[in-house]
């Protein structure tokens, strides 16, 4: 293709890739749920949760942690935060104080009426009756007389006192008597006694406390009904005969919910407000606006308005919006490392300051070209994961980087061997060029087996086809470039005669000569390393990575206070066929005892004390109105772990609760999740870790037409993997308890098979150019390559090592376990144990010069 036609349409990719490139940030997810198939018992109890339980289904994605504040505090913050645009709810122990103080309100007024109704009745009408019938001697007169505007009846919960027949009953009964011994006090007493058994017996609870002299006054009916109910004194003056109002400071002084009830919401100097919102969490809309991001910033401004003590706004709003502010400084922070470390690795290769300028130049185009993969990935799928981007800039630049200075290091060998500036590139490109294309669909390949893995589709979907656009650049215009300024493109320094690399040399030839020992060493410490990276679990909690932001530091005040599983408990989600009935609630109560005394138990709540004996108080029945879904079949058990929600504790307490609920109901919550996870992808995992090597066993071995020596590779390139993951785990303080997060390993392994399978098919492939030459192809074709080699290992470990500094943790693990590796693959890998394989491989072609 002519060289003006090649730049036009790289001005046209160009131009399309800085529009769309620009709209990448819109497209990212900062969203760390995972999404399950429905058939894991989590997504069940989840999908039970979400149907039956009203807050199941709520958009809780905002949790604010108060510090030393009073119910009355809690509930201020609260009525405020509901003021702000697109918050549906907030719950805190204020709400427990009112729900208590109504429910409590309701029980001692309508006691009170009870027997304010009754005392009336039973000393009103026999006295007022007695003296009409005396005074006119017509029994059904006075009947008339003394019941008018008196109560027929008084209706209490499901109870009905009907107080008409002892009005009837009293009169005849008084008048038989009074007729018969014409004794007033006589008569009274046998009347009144002979007409009590019409009255129900809930009614005669007046004639217990109150006598007729003081049935009105209140402090006489705040005794009684105390007594009746079991409600404090103080309780029952407060509520009694007056609605019950939020805004009264007394209310939360007064009152005491039990602490069932409390713990809830209240731990040490700790109180949890909840917010819902009108969107799911992660909800942004399409123009990349992410609505609880913003209801967080306002929750945040408007509690400060009106509580003045310390705290936190946390959750999964919070935390995104955090993330996402921070995410344009975080690329610009990346790209301004990489590109200035390559430049300085380059350009001291070189010993130039054209060289890198130029190569960065276009590898920073291939850069913004994955920024518009970004965006089409993000239309396509809806979005893209946001941990992505870092790693994206390293791995471009990085894999750019070492196209480039490959195919220029062999243009500046060419002209060093006195060939033209067209001679050089037109050699660079047939010889560099044809090993860069082989890599590139090599790495493009194993980069596309992100695609089949659930979590991680987006990253291949991302990097597969930005490689090759890399590629192509490098192998299209970075020649045309360097071809036009010729020897310049190396300025200050100048092109000459290349003098062989002694040190290399040495070394390679060492290795030849100690293969035995250098094989034998390098399986013992595959073993060990191999038997170490396995033995650690995966982590599937992001969270846990998550850099030291306010938010995140609110988190973890929760999780001090609370427990580790607070915010994430074990949910237990039971489900019957008909409606429970004090039988399968007392058979839950049983269940809720057994699992209080598991080891690493802290709390269970559930819809009745584990002590619960068939008897409805008003604990009970809160607990009840709280954890019975609004089917009547469904219960919900939360349990508070004493151990985070992502070790192994944690999941050894869920198989044996899971033990307990097999039969009638499902575990959720966020550690069942983290196990289903864990099974879901194990098998993906397994499919890569087995097919990728394949693949590239069969890649290297047609190319070098040696199943031996592709066979070799392959195990040196498991080596370096296990070894620098390895090292970065005991680095990090990863250990068996902790794990590690679950996509850092894999990417390691597939990035690095990639990668090095990269210089794999450099250093062949100059073997395989010295073997036409004559002898010592090994000693030959490492020592010529291993200058540019090393320095493409040096700069894919200053690409990946720049991540380091990264203040997410999972992606400066992640950029320390790719830095490592490529330094173990470039200084001990491909100098030391590549030789000794080869020389086992192909010794027939070895002369030794000794």
């Amino acid at each position: 293709m002519h060289a003006k036609a090649r730049v036009l349409i790289w001005v046209i990719v160009i131009s399309l890739s800085l529009v769309l490139a620009s709209q990448s940030s819109n497209h990212l997810s900062y969203n760390q749920n995972y999404t399950l198939p429905s058939y894991f018992q989590s997504v069940k109890a989840q999908d039970l949760l979400n149907k039956n339980f009203p807050s199941g289904s709520a958009n809780n994605s905002i949790d604010i942690a108060l510090i030393n504040a009073t119910p009355f505090d809690n509930y201020i913050v609260s009525q405020k935060i509901l003021q702000v645009k697109g918050v549906e709810n907030a719950t805190s122990v204020a709400n427990v104080y009112i729900d208590y103080a109504t429910a409590l309100g309701k029980i001692a007024n309508q006691t009170g009426d009870l027997l304010n109704d009754s005392a009336y009745a039973l000393y009103y009408f026999p006295s007022h009756f007695i003296k009409y019938y005396i005074e006119s001697n017509n029994s059904q007169t006075s009947l008339l007389k003394a019941s008018k505007g008196l109560p027929e009846e008084v209706k209490v919960s499901n109870y009905t006192v009907n107080f008409t027949e002892f009005y009837s009953s009293f009169a005849k009964l008084f008048v038989t008597e009074y007729k018969s011994t014409g004794n007033v006090t006589l008569s009274y007493t046998l009347a009144f006694k002979g007409s009590l058994k019409n009255v129900n017996p809930i009614g005669l609870v007046a004639l217990k406390y109150l006598n007729s002299s003081d049935y009105t006054n209140i402090s006489s009916i705040a005794a009684s009904v105390s007594k009746e109910t079991g409600i404090s004194e103080k309780d029952v003056c407060f509520l009694i005969f007056k609605p019950i109002n939020a805004n009264d400071p007394l209310l939360y002084e007064v009152i005491t919910p039990p602490s069932s009830l409390i713990s809830q919401y209240v731990a040490h100097n700790v109180s949890v407000v909840f917010v819902y919102t009108s969107y799911s969490p992660g909800f942004s809309f399409k123009n990349g606006t992410y609505p609880d991001g913003i209801i967080s910033n306002e929750v945040q401004s408007a509690i400060g308005s009106v509580f003045h003590g310390k705290f936190y706004v946390t959750g999964t709003a919070p935390i995104i919006q955090e993330l996402s502010s921070s995410e344009g400084s975080r690329q610009g922070t990346t790209f301004a490392l990489v590109f200035i470390a390559l430049l300085v690795v380059i350009g001291i290769y070189f010993r130039s300051i054209v060289a890198p300028l130029i190569s960065l130049s276009l590898i920073a185009l291939s850069v913004l070209m994955g920024f518009g993969v970004i965006s089409i990935v993000g239309i396509l799928k809806g979005s893209v994961n946001f941990e992505i981007v870092e790693p994206l800039i390293s791995v471009i630049m990085g894999i750019g980087a070492d196209y480039s200075v490959f195919l220029m290091s062999r243009f500046k060998e060419e002209l060093q061997n006195g060939k033209s500036s067209a001679e050089a590139m037109s050699i660079s490109v047939s010889t560099s060029g044809r090993a860069i294309l082989i890599s590139g669909t090599a790495v493009t390949a194993v980069f596309s087996s992100f695609v089949f893995v659930p979590y991680l589709r987006t990253w291949g979907l991302v990097i597969t086809p930005t490689i090759p656009l890399t590629l192509l650049i490098a192998v299209t215009l970075l020649p045309l470039i360097y071809m036009k300024l010729g020897k310049r493109t190396f300025w200050p320094s100048h092109v000459k005669a290349k003098s062989s690399n002694k040190v290399i040399e040495k070394v390679s030839r060492f290795s030849l000569r100690h293969s035995n020992g250098i094989l034998v060493g390098v399986l013992i410490v595959g073993i060990a390393a191999s038997l170490f990276v396995l033995s650690i679990p995966m982590n599937f909690n992001d969270t846990s990575a998550l850099p030291d932001y306010p938010a995140v530091q609110g988190l973890n005040v929760i999780d001090d206070a609370f427990g580790h599983s607070f915010i994430n408990p074990i949910l237990i989600v039971i489900h019957s066929n008909y409606n429970f009935n004090t039988s399968f609630l007392m058979r839950i109560s049983n269940l809720e005892n057994n699992i209080s005394h598991m080891k690493g138990v802290k709390q269970v709540f559930g819809p009745v004390p584990s002590n619960f004996n068939g008897t409805y108080n008003q604990e009970v029945r809160e607990l009840m109105k709280e954890n019975i879904g609004t089917d009547n079949k469904t219960a919900l058990i939360t349990v508070i772990m004493n151990y985070p929600s992502d070790s192994k504790q944690a999941f050894s307490l869920v198989s044996n609760i899971e033990k307990e609920v097999s039969n009638i109901g499902y575990i959720g919550g966020t550690t069942s999740t983290y196990m289903d996870l864990e099974s879901y992808l194990m098998p993906y995992y397994e499919g890569i870790v087995i097919a990728l090597p394949l693949v590239l066993f069969v890649v290297l071995s047609l190319f070098m037409r040696s199943f031996r020596i592709g066979l070799g590779m392959i195990l040196t390139i498991i080596l370096t993997i296990v070894s620098s993951l390895s090292i970065v785990y005991i680095a990090y303080g990863i250990n068996t308890s902790t794990g590690v997060i679950f996509f850092i390993p894999l990417i390691v392994y597939v990035l690095m098979m990639g990668l090095g399978s990269d210089y794999s098919v450099f250093i062949l492939s100059r073997i395989r150019e010295e073997e036409k030459k004559g002898s010592e192809s090994i000693i030959r074709g490492i020592t010529l390559s291993a200058g540019a080699v090393t320095a493409l290992g040096v700069i894919l470990a200053a690409s990946f090592g720049v991540l380091v500094t990264d203040p997410i943790s999972i992606i400066s693990e992640l950029g320390a376990a790719i830095a490592l590796a490529a330094l173990i693959d470039t200084f001990i890998i491909r100098l030391s144990v590549y030789p000794a394989i080869l020389s086992k491989i192909i010794k027939s072609k070895i002369k030794s010069k000794e």
